[in-house]
């Protein structure tokens, strides 16, 4: 304890739920908590399981993700397998609509409900960024509603964002602020989120056990610094 660390933390600009890692970055509130001299390296993951799969290689500590990856991330480590111990440490928020976004090409007709435009995608071609949160909530909307797309595809938010300019796509789930973003260039309009499902969707800190052993003090200084942020 004491002792100087550099930490490598894996961040999302791209996800509203985690911006306060976005702005401990640019604040640099770190730095008031952690022990004089310390470094912490900022790198960016497109999405919460590229961070997760960075951790399990041990070349980041601290993850900011969703709520799917995190849950993920503490299956890393099994006792007869070994592997890297992770866990989740904080809750950065919860909502109903951050993560839980459905969208549809613009001229889809218009709807009732969330629930009628998610039966609407039975048949038609479909995405989601898939293990994370976004997966889920796209799984449990089409479960709910026993609607069965023709193609249920895994792509990342660039890559829905161009599906969706091209006319590619019929729908997709994505979280903020990609969701406003879409909606806002008018390539897709907004029907549903977990509100219409009762889906709640969250985002979290995780952090290697190593790192929560060894040094509690930087545990303790990092969250201080989140509370700040």
């Amino acid at each position: 304890p004491g002792e100087k660390v550099d930490l490598v933390v894996g961040y999302q600009p791209y996800y509203t739920a985690s911006w306060s890692g976005v702005v401990n970055n640019g604040k640099g509130f770190w730095k008031k908590y952690l022990p004089e001299g310390s470094t912490a390296t900022f790198q960016i993951g497109l999405q919460g399981a590229v961070i997760v799969n960075a951790m399990t290689g041990e070349k980041q500590h601290i993850g900011y993700v969703g709520d799917m990856p995190a849950i993920a991330a503490t299956f890393r480590n099994l006792r007869d397998r070994g592997g890297t111990d992770l866990r989740i440490v904080a809750a950065l928020g919860t909502s109903e609509q951050q993560c839980n976004i459905m969208l549809v090409r613009n001229d889809a007709p218009d709807f009732k409900d969330g629930k009628e435009a998610v039966k609407w995608l039975g048949g038609k071609q479909t995405s989601a960024p898939q293990g994370a949160c976004s997966d889920r909530f796209a799984r449990l909307a089409f479960e709910q509603t026993g609607t069965k797309p023709a193609t249920y595809l895994n792509q990342n938010v660039e890559v829905i964002t161009t599906n969706f300019r091209a006319g590619k796509l019929d729908g997709a789930t994505v979280w903020e602020p990609t969701a406003s973003k879409i909606e806002m260039t008018g390539l897709a309009k907004r029907v549903a989120t977990g509100r219409d499902f009762n889906a709640i969707d969250g985002a979290f800190l995780v952090m290697a056990n190593d790192l929560i052993k060894q040094r509690p003090d930087v545990v303790k200084g990092w969250l201080e610094s989140e509370i700040d942020a």
